[in-house]
């Protein structure tokens, strides 16, 4: 269904069709369309009695006639006349297209607010939006008294408080533009009011006198000029205040020097006035110590018609404050993108920033601030200098330690004046490269050295690039390989101590690379058109410092990544070549190998997601070893009596891995285990069952949701419940009926008997093993060894733990150093898991196997008759008798816990 244009929708086509004739003739576009909304205006006027003229010069009397009636219209014309003086037939034809057209005054309204928003930026008739302009006398609190805008500009915020304030205000503004004073005029008729009074010329001559007002209101323009120019033009019209060489901040002096005591004001601000220095900072320390700025709210870039750079409210009040505070609040997350690339406020801004001005805790978002914290950051009125960086919501669950990179690395720009040299035979990394580094492309600027002053700067194995312009900058770890290749000006490098390793050094260079590293680091920077980076911003930055298992995982991806990236480039290769006529012959080398890369990507991307392969690669070995050899026998009643075992074993290694984990937690918490223990030693007395198993992993994952500060408790026992509620969830009651039934009817002949029967069973089990594998996948994400040798170095004092990680199905175990702060005892297993290290042990164990004459790992099975206990391997399924010391540590803790 079609939906019927608005009056104001029709006027702004014609006047934009007007003004494209009448530029024919020579004249400029906004010229064309003040003249012909002022067309609009008078037509609107003889509808209500008098007939149109048939001449533009006759026509043009009437305009002029139109505004001569009107007082303040007149007033403020002079800039207005001489567009009268050109007639031309395109005017009598506009103004016959709106002869018809019986328009409201809001309509007419909204038809000038087109027209402003399609001058030219060199007219210098800039109009703040509507929605900050609202926003602005919200928070200001304008209800009824004088406002002023010392820099009035087309009369934006006399619309807004019109729009806004709940009686009306008498407003003054000055303005030295003659065109916008004008339309700010254009904008009273048509709101039939009378309340606004505007002075033309300088607001600091024409607001000379003693006249205070409760409220003022402004977006200064942002221009420079000399400073002592600015103290001979300005310091009387301002006194006591001091003037300054940014114009923005002249008018704001005056705003405030003409504020009634208690009044209110709010300006708004390019950002670079709130941390720069020089007067400038003066001027800032003057506002904090006469204890009148009381908020800055940090905006979005894109909002203003004029400029991309970000801006910011600041909120006055002239009323002395002992023990003053600021509020600053991050806003410029509160926007939507149109088309075209600008931002509009959200329409519920104004309530987020008022909750961020309530907010006493210091967020991402907002915080409170002392006028002494902000001296010792040199009076720096920049959010982000105060609020907590966005990457604190994160940064302990991405790493435990952070460090500054001043602390960590020497930081130093490339060689400058590269750009002046001639082209050579040097090849030369710039900034502009580093993207396409990070993707496997190099390619590099050759340039001539040979008259270059100075020694260039050059990368060390291991150094991190990082791109000096833009965004979202490029950090790109050197190889050993790259070493001493010349780095340009427009790249920063990181030259790390001996302390951080090239593990910890790729996490880092990854980190900047992620969404949220870029986050981090333009939290830092301040706001410019192009985000820049400096040696002083670089220094300030911290980075996380990974353990050794998050660093893995992020090189094994960052590995990942590369190499698909540099199969797509290889792809993409192929086919531009194809297009370019290369012909088949000359492209069939490159044509085979990439059809290799596809199978095997193919054949490899098809196992991933299998359980099969996720067992037989990144489960824990006891479970990933038991699960290879189901089916080492071809006798189909074999695999099920496998299978059999099997489940029963999966349940005695979950129930060993959560009674060490309540073990560890223990001190922490108040819970009782004394039931627990009850439930293990009757079980040992006649030998534990897989009915034993299952309810001991019943009471262990129960008692595990009491512990609410152990990343591994939590995931533990949310495999065994729905939700927060005593629900089992589709795992606990999968073992129950799969592992636990079936296992009963096998003992008590009631399973499968011939080899067809087992065959099938066999094959519908493997399904629901696979299932129960699936809901434990979290285990696959834990590190589980053994610690094999301990040794201390005095020099670093830590220990250096050798272990062997049990990752996957084959029992040739990969080796690894550990160095840590506190030692682990040597043949134990353990769990480690975001920096925690979990001992296993008594009740998962490694002990020597004199049957299978190898190291085996092992569960507890029973008593035996001497006392001791009795062990079961999860290697062999054979059995040993307990050592010692496992039978000491069992003990102990079974009488600990009564």
């Amino acid at each position: 269904m079609e939906t019927k244009a608005s009056h104001s929708q029709h006027l702004c086509y014609i006047l934009s069709r007007f003004s494209e004739r009448y530029q024919r003739y020579g004249v400029s576009a906004d010229d064309a369309l003040l003249t012909g909304f002022l067309i609009l205006l008078m037509v609107r006027e003889v509808n209500s009695g008098a007939a149109l003229p048939s001449s533009a010069d006759e026509l043009l009397n009437l305009v002029r006639a139109y505004l001569s009636q009107r007082q303040k219209l007149a007033e403020t014309a002079d800039s207005i006349y001489p567009l009268l003086n050109r007639s031309h037939g395109s005017m009598v034809e506009l103004a016959y297209n709106c002869s018809d057209i019986q328009g409201t005054d809001q309509e007419y309204i909204e038809t000038l607010d087109w027209v402003i928003d399609h001058l030219s930026v060199d007219a210098g008739l800039y109009a703040t939006p509507r929605e900050i302009a609202e926003l602005m006398v919200k928070l200001a609190k304008v209800k009824d008294g004088n406002v002023l805008d010392p820099a009035a500009g087309t009369g934006g915020f006399f619309r807004a408080c019109n729009a806004v304030a709940k009686a009306p205000v008498r407003f003054v503004g000055a303005e030295l533009n003659p065109k916008a004073a004008f339309i700010s005029q254009l904008y009273c008729e048509l709101g039939c009011t009378d309340h606004l009074q505007m002075r033309r010329g300088s607001a600091f001559h024409t607001l000379a006198d003693d006249v205070r007002y409760d409220y003022v209101l402004s977006n200064p323009p942002i221009t420079r000029i000399n400073r002592h120019e600015a103290v001979y033009a300005y310091a009387d019209a301002m006194q006591p205040r001091r003037p300054s060489g940014e114009m923005s901040l002249n008018f704001i002096q005056l705003g405030l020097s003409k504020l009634k005591p208690g009044g209110r004001a709010a300006f708004l601000v390019n950002m670079g006035v709130l941390y720069s220095l020089g007067a400038a900072r003066e001027v800032r320390a003057e506002w904090l110590d006469r204890g009148e700025l009381t908020a800055v709210v940090a905006l979005p870039g894109k909002l203003l018609p004029h400029t991309s750079n970000k801006c910011a409210i600041l909120l006055f009040e002239n009323s002395p404050r002992k023990n003053a505070i600021v509020n600053f609040v991050k806003a410029d997350d509160l926007y939507s993108e149109l088309k075209g690339g600008r931002a509009v406020l959200l329409d519920d801004v104004l309530n987020i920033i008022l909750e961020r001005l309530l907010q006493k805790e210091t967020t991402p978002f907002s915080c409170q601030v002392s006028v002494d914290e902000i001296r010792s950051k040199d009076y720096s009125l920049h959010p982000d200098a105060y609020v907590l960086k966005e990457i604190h919501e994160v940064a302990s669950r991405v790493a435990e330690r952070w460090e500054k990179l001043s602390d960590i690395a020497t930081i130093q720009q490339g060689t400058h004046n590269l750009g002046n040299l001639a082209k050579g035979d040097t090849p030369v990394i710039c900034g502009k490269h580093l993207h396409e580094m990070c993707e496997g492309i190099f390619q590099f600027e050759m340039k001539d050295l040979a008259k270059l002053s100075g020694q260039p700067v050059r990368t060390a194995a291991y150094d991190v690039l990082l791109q000096r312009l833009g965004d979202k900058p490029a950090a790109y770890v050197v190889p050993p390989e790259m070493a001493g290749m010349v780095i340009d000006q427009t790249v920063f490098f990181l030259r790390f101590g001996k302390l951080i390793d090239p593990g910890q050094v790729h996490f880092i260079a990854e980190f900047f690379n992620s969404k949220r590293g870029a986050s981090h680091i333009a939290s830092f920077c301040r706001s410019t058109t192009v985000q820049t980076l400096t040696k002083t911003v670089l220094q300030e930055i911290d980075v996380p410092i990974a353990d050794s298992a998050l660093k893995e995982l992020v090189l094994e991806a960052s590995k990942a990544e590369l190499a698909l990236s540099r199969e797509l480039i290889r792809a993409k290769s192929l086919k531009h070549q194809v297009f370019e006529g290369l012909g088949f012959e000359k492209l069939a080398d490159s044509y085979d190998q990439v059809l290799f890369s596809v199978k095997t990507l193919e054949n490899a991307l098809e196992q991933k997601d299998k359980i099969s392969y996720k067992v037989a690669h990144q489960y824990p070995f006891p479970i990933a070893y038991l699960y290879r050899n189901l089916y080492t026998d071809r006798e189909w009643t074999a695999i099920y009596g496998r299978q059999m075992k099997f489940g029963e074993q999966l349940l005695s290694f979950l129930v060993g891995v959560g009674l060490s984990l309540l073990a560890n937690c223990r001190e922490k918490h108040s819970y009782s285990l004394s039931d627990i223990a009850e439930q293990i030693r009757g079980a040992l007395s006649k030998g534990l069952s897989p009915g034993d198993w299952w309810s001991l992993l019943h009471s262990v994952c129960e008692r595990l949701r009491q512990v609410n500060d152990c990343q591994l408790a939590t995931e533990f026992s949310n495999a065994w419940y729905k939700g927060r509620g005593s629900k089992l969830s589709d795992f606990a009651n999968l073992t129950k009926e799969a592992f636990i039934q079936k296992l009963n009817d096998s003992k008590h002949h009631r399973g499968p008997s011939t080899s067809d029967e087992c065959k099938v069973a066999a094959k519908d089990h493997q399904i629901l093993i696979d299932e129960a594998l699936f809901s434990i996948e979290f285990i696959s994400q834990w590190k589980f060894f053994i610690c094999d040798d301990l040794k201390y170095n005095a020099l670093s004092k830590k220990f250096l733990c050798s272990i062997s990680l049990l990752m996957g199905d084959h029992p040739c175990f990969e080796q690894e150093i550990l160095s840590l702060n506190d030692p682990l005892s040597s043949n134990h297993m353990y769990i480690s898991s975001g920096g925690r290290m979990v001992s296993l042990s008594p009740f998962i164990s490694v002990s020597y196997n004199s049957g299978t004459k190898r190291k085996e790992i092992f569960s507890l099975d029973k008593r035996d008759k001497k006392g001791g206990y009795i062990l079961k391997s999860f290697d062999s399924g054979s059995s040993v008798s307990a050592d010692d010391e496992i039978k000491e540590t069992l003990n102990q803790w079974l009488e600990s816990e009564g």
